[in-house]
């Protein structure tokens, strides 16, 4: 189904500001610099400490919980994007931090493996790994889901698809946010220009991630994947997000395949606009998604 959050949020002063911002400064460069040679590539951890996530070794990956203490009531994985070449940033503890207050429930980020020191597969065994063992010690309610943004959304899905494969139990629910649906760039359209990513950005992340392995793989390019059988997903984007024409796709092949997806467009919305929590649109997404995953 597809929604345009009503009434529509945008695009807001602050957003025309933001996108006007980045393209001044040229950020998909910038990003893409940082990527290859930032001194914080894997991650700030800094503010994870200061908003109080407890770090735990799982399946011999750290991984962080932010009230645990609330996990009989539902429990968050969530999985941050970066590209699959660097770690969480603050804007992703905030927006876990956000979210676990409205919902009241526990959240476990995931740092996983990053390329191109660990291509692919790497990130999914881990993170696979690590809700097994949460499953074997009894640690995981039933209400528990899976959330990620960007090269995280694309985990979020390809992991639920592995835990499928294995006969693993499933979330009860996937929140998409700008995920990345297709490595292979067969058919892909790199368009509308994005304030954010770039073309050569996601050369980088192919010479990275991808290196020899096949990208129509589904566990690399969920638009190839078989989409039955998963449960109830909710994938938000804005039309102004490189990735846009995939996701439109990957929404199409999910209902094509009779799988249950809520897809919300934000009109003239960038890339990961939901986790910069001063735009209205962020806001309404963060509602948006606090009501989906509270719905019986």
């Amino acid at each position: 189904m597809l929604r345009t959050p009503s009434p529509s949020p945008g695009p807001s002063w602050q957003s025309k500001v933001l996108e006007k911002g980045f393209r001044l400064f040229q950020v998909p460069r910038l990003f893409l610099w940082l990527s290859k040679h930032g001194k914080n590539r894997i991650g700030d951890f800094k503010t994870a400490a200061k908003l109080g996530f407890v770090a735990e070794d799982i399946a011999g990956l750290r991984c962080y919980w932010l009230n645990e203490s609330s996990r009989d009531r539902g429990v968050l994985i969530y999985l941050p994007g970066g590209g699959f070449v660097t770690g969480p940033t603050n804007l992703h503890w905030y927006h876990c931090l956000r979210v676990s207050r409205r919902l009241r429930y526990a959240v476990l980020v995931i740092p996983y493996p990053l390329a191109p020191e660990h291509p692919f597969p790497a990130a999914i065994n881990s993170i696979t790994a690590v809700i097994q063992a949460l499953q074997q010690q009894d640690r995981l309610p039933d209400n528990w889901l899976i959330s990620g943004d960007s090269a995280g959304g694309n985990l979020s899905l390809t992991t639920t698809l592995n835990l499928r494969t294995l006969g693993a139990p499933l979330p009860k629910k996937l929140v998409l946010l700008s995920p990345v649906a297709n490595m292979n760039k067969i058919g892909w359209e790199g368009h509308p220009p994005d304030p954010m990513l770039s073309d050569a950005y996601r050369d980088y992340v192919d010479q990275s991630y991808v290196r020899q392995s096949d990208p129509a793989n589904p566990l690399l390019s969920p638009l190839s994947a078989d989409l039955s059988g998963l449960p109830p997903v909710l994938i938000q984007m804005g039309t102004h997000d490189i990735l846009i024409h995939e996701v439109r796709k990957l929404v199409q092949r999910m209902q094509a395949d009779g799988q249950s997806v809520r897809f919300e467009e934000y009109p003239a919305m960038i890339h990961v606009f939901m986790l910069f929590w001063w735009l209205p649109e962020a806001h309404q997404a963060i509602r948006d998604q606090v009501a989906f995953i509270s719905r019986v």
